[in-house]
């Protein structure tokens, strides 16, 4: 009996203990980037480019929708993780759907009137882009949206 309880005890340590560790290699988020945000790439001459909008939107425990669409049809839907360094000055995002590094950006937010009503946040990708891929892509900004819904992914 004595026994019995004492693995109880452990098991449930174990299991506090797994959550706290969980919880305490949490990425960062900024909560100035959660919230639902478009963005837009215009008509290029770039034959890598295409123009469509996009519907980002950033939760506050760490994951994100993406909506990426042109005037016909949705390109792209994905979900993923994205998280911020300690200081604030880099975003990263993952995808959930592939195995790969996460894609980093330095990022600033700025807040263009008193009410909040105009917040936009610039991204400049760090890594340089590689032979082929689209410049938009390098450096774009996002538009937080009071209005915008996030589309639900099928």
């Amino acid at each position: 009996m004595m026994r019995m309880v004492r693995n109880v005890l452990m098991y449930m340590l174990l299991c506090a203990s797994t959550q706290i560790l969980a919880q305490s290699n949490a990425m960062p988020v900024d909560g100035d980037l959660v919230g639902t945000w478009e963005g837009e790439f215009p008509a290029s001459q770039e034959v890598s480019c295409s123009a469509y909008k996009w519907t980002m939107t950033r939760k506050s425990d760490g994951t994100y929708r993406y909506h990426g669409y042109d005037d016909t049809q949705t390109i792209i839907d994905d979900e993923g993780r994205w998280w911020v360094d300690a200081g604030h000055a880099t975003y990263f995002e993952t995808v959930n759907t592939q195995d790969e590094v996460p894609t980093e950006y330095a990022y600033s937010v700025s807040q263009n009137n008193i009410n909040n009503n105009n917040v936009e946040v610039e991204f400049k990708q760090i890594k340089p882009l590689e032979q082929g891929e689209c410049s938009q892509t390098f450096r774009f900004s996002e538009r937080k949206s009071a209005n915008a819904q996030p589309k639900e992914m099928s």
